[in-house]
């Protein structure tokens, strides 16, 4: 084994790569669906087609066309597998990574494995189960390992023709990496030292090493320098964020104070990357898992440790000694020190940040110079004893980090592939127009399309009627924003352009969905007869009276979400019963409310939020039937005071309901 393991060194090395980080990545994948900016983009390429992505990057970066466009005729609208290509473009750059290492030391044979390894498990990125969104990113990573290791290869080659083949593929890939995400531009700090690092420290005359090394570099200058020519002078980004004169404007109000504060931010963020992202993700996430996902995680991390020492043991000889560059120490920090700062550079530049709940995207180049600068960090101790338990730690926080990521990516799913089954019992349709508020029970609704989209998606995946552009048939808006929320009790409308994506929220065509928490329904409101769950949020109750129940269309057939997409539908439970009562009743059928009821009741199914029974309440008063009341009565025994009072007042202002109802609804839910 030891043998083969030698002979076919490299590819040993990408096998213990895939295991490792499979072990990592892998075990949850099939449970994660559309997060974030995936709603807009998959409900663009779904209407529209897949060159929807030309008007879409368009605004800022228009490569990544290049790279949605093949993917979605693949992958077509199958999360799975936009997650399984983003996660071996990220082995393919940590292999590229640990190619090009090899190049610069190839004696230093742990260290250069162990940093790839620590790149491509680095805790401090958590977007990688975000398959759709940073399919492009993770094409750009193993584009610019690629690249950067063909210059130095291409640096190494006597062979005149093979050199120039190199050097214009480096600067293909060059181009393409840096068209993907442009703030990877730090990766030309890597290109670059790599390049110069044989002549940093060599005996020549300052003279003969500057030549020595322009020459090298030279060729591979070109790659940055076109890349920002056409960036800054022939592309102009309509996206403020991606924008060059924008972001630097403020350069020229204060050319002192602003490289100042650079400076200052720049220390920070290199502290975060560096030491912060192996307890800040882990101490936020690690809650989040199970008992059972704890067990697997220790089982996951003992694996990947076992993995690491049999390599290793067949291979040097467990640690032992390998004789190190004369200047190692010097060129770890120039190449992994020199990296941090160098990736995290242009972000700091733009007004940008690392945040290890949304931007850890940023984290993402400046992890090479991490797993480098860490890697010969745990092999300068000399006790073996000593470097098994930092790794062991280190690869354990790794693990457990992204098992908890993992975990909230899947309740994100579940949260909203839930959410969106219960509507689609709820509501056949919609009207053309309708402005959607919803609330899930975890709150994730940061941007309007994490509404709009699924919604599109299930009702109206067709283009609009409108013509010209790309237009969705239903909009959102979100409850917690305080400029929105204003707004809508002034009733008025609004329109949005999202990356070439047209939308038009209006105060006048609004519906309220709520789900208020885990353990209710989700429950569309009703403006003028109000039934707000206890649990409901204060934003919701602001807006809850604007809510328009007649923008659903009672009649025609149902819509079901797309299983691929929402996962296959969820069990008849409860909720089941109460959307479709709830349909049942806003049509005026009370005896399908009833015929609902008596179904619910025979399963044993009942409401754990107490307003859900109010349309079998109303059924039963309607018929008269006390027996029924009086069961509900003691389901809701422990119901919250405000919930019952608005049971009372609703129940009260029945028409048409027997005296005796009457009096049995006055002593049994209007007397505390």
């Amino acid at each position: 084994m030891r043998k083969w393991i030698v002979k076919h060194e490299m590819f040993a090395l990408l096998v213990g790569l895939i295991l490792i980080s499979a072990v990592v990545y892998l075990p949850f994948i099939r449970q994660i669906g559309y997060l974030y900016d995936d709603w807009y983009l998959m409900y663009a390429a779904k209407a529209y087609g897949p060159l929807a992505f030309i008007d879409i990057f368009s605004v800022d970066r228009p490569a990544r066309a290049l790279v949605m466009i093949p993917a979605y005729i693949l992958f077509g609208d199958n999360p799975l597998y936009y997650n399984l290509s983003a996660y071996a473009w990220r082995v393919i750059s940590a292999f590229c990574f640990l190619w090009l290492l090899r190049m610069l030391w190839p004696r230093q044979r742990f260290e250069t494995f162990l940093a790839s390894l620590l790149f491509l498990i680095y805790p401090g990125f958590l977007s990688q189960l975000n398959g759709i969104d940073y399919q492009s990113q993770m094409v750009s990573l193993a584009a610019a390992m690629f690249s950067i290791a063909l210059s130095v290869r291409a640096s190494l080659e006597s062979w005149v023709g093979r050199r120039i083949l190199l050097i214009v593929l480096a600067a293909l890939f060059g181009w393409l990496y840096l068209g993907l995400v442009e703030y990877f531009i730090g990766f030309e700090y890597l290109r670059a030292i790599s390049l110069l690092l044989p002549f940093l420290w060599n005996s020549d005359a300052w003279k003969e090493k500057l030549i020595s090394a322009g020459k090298r570099y030279l060729p591979h200058a070109f790659i940055p320098f076109a890349f920002l020519l056409w960036r800054v002078f022939f592309f102009s980004s309509e996206r403020k964020a991606t924008n060059i004169f924008y972001q630097l404007g403020g350069v020229l109000q204060s050319p002192l104070m602003l490289p100042l504060r650079w400076l200052s931010k720049l220390a920070t963020e290199t502290l975060d990357v560096l030491f912060l992202a192996w307890g800040v993700p882990f101490s936020r996430l690690y809650p989040l898992l199970r008992l059972e996902h704890v067990l697997i995680a220790l089982g996951a991390s003992s694996l990947v440790l076992f993995v690491l020492w049999r390599f290793f043991s067949y291979w040097v000889g467990n640690f032992s000694e390998e004789s190190k560059s004369p200047n190692w120490e010097k060129e770890i920090l120039t190449v992994g020190g020199g990296m941090i700062l160098a990736g995290l550079l242009p972000v700091i530049m733009v007004n940008r940040e690392v945040d290890f709940v949304n931007f850890s995207r940023y984290a993402l180049a400046s992890a090479t110079g991490v797993g480098i600068l860490v890697a010969a960090a745990v092999t300068h101790f000399s006790q073996q004893w000593l470097r098994w338990t930092i790794l062991s730690a280190l690869i354990a926080i790794s693990v457990f980090t992204h098992y908890g990521n993992a975990t909230l990516a899947y309740l994100y799913t579940k949260d909203a592939r839930e959410f969106w089954w219960q509507v689609s019992w709820r509501v056949p349709n919609f009207q053309e127009g309708t402005t959607l508020v919803a609330n899930y029970p975890m709150g994730n609704i940061q941007e309007d399309y994490f509404v709009w989209g699924p919604a599109n998606l299930i009702y109206r995946p067709s283009p609009s009627s409108n013509k010209g552009g790309m237009r969705p048939s239903l909009y959102a808006w979100i409850f917690t924003d305080n400029g929105v929320r204003n707004r809508i009790l002034a009733g008025q409308s609004q329109t949005y352009n999202r990356k070439k994506i047209i939308v038009y929220p209006n105060a006048q065509t609004l519906l309220v969905l709520s789900r208020p928490s885990a353990n209710s329904c989700v429950h569309l409101l009703n403006g003028s007869q109000l039934e707000l769950s206890a649990s409901e949020p204060s934003g919701i109750i602001v807006i809850a009276p604007f809510s328009r129940p007649e923008r659903v269309i009672l009649d025609g057939p149902a819509h079901m979400p797309s299983p691929t997409i929402f996962g296959p539908e969820p069990p008849h439970g409860w909720c089941f019963f109460y959307e479709k009562a709830d349909l049942a009743r806003q049509r005026g059928d009370w005896e399908k409310v009833i015929q609902l009821g008596e179904q619910a009741f025979d399963q044993g199914l009942q409401a754990e939020d107490p307003i859900e029974w109010m349309p079998f309440l109303q059924a039963y008063a309607q018929r008269g039937n006390l027996a029924r009341l009086l069961d509900i009565k003691d389901k809701m025994k422990n119901a919250d005071p405000w919930v019952m009072q608005q049971v009372c007042q609703r129940l009260s202002s029945l028409p048409e309901i027997s005296p005796q109802t009457q009096e049995f609804v006055r002593t049994s839910f209007c007397t505390p």
